[in-house]
């Protein structure tokens, strides 16, 4: 998704287990090239079992 000249990603993680967790979640990004454009990332702190978890974070741009 782009918001002005800024990319992002964004979702919804669910705690399917039977226990909290905190889960670091890391995405990096491609060009048609497969040159690497971006990486994205963030924590879910203390999700409880059964929670939801909607997120939106913005690329860093990594290319020169």
């Amino acid at each position: 998704m782009k918001k002005g000249d800024a990319a992002f990603v964004s979702g919804t993680i669910t705690n399917k287990g039977d226990a909290q967790h905190t889960i670091l979640v890391e995405w990096y990004a491609y060009d048609s090239g497969k040159n690497g454009i971006g990486t994205a990332t963030f924590n879910a702190n203390m999700i409880k079992p059964g929670e939801t978890y909607d997120f939106e974070q913005e690329f860093l741009d990594t290319g020169g």
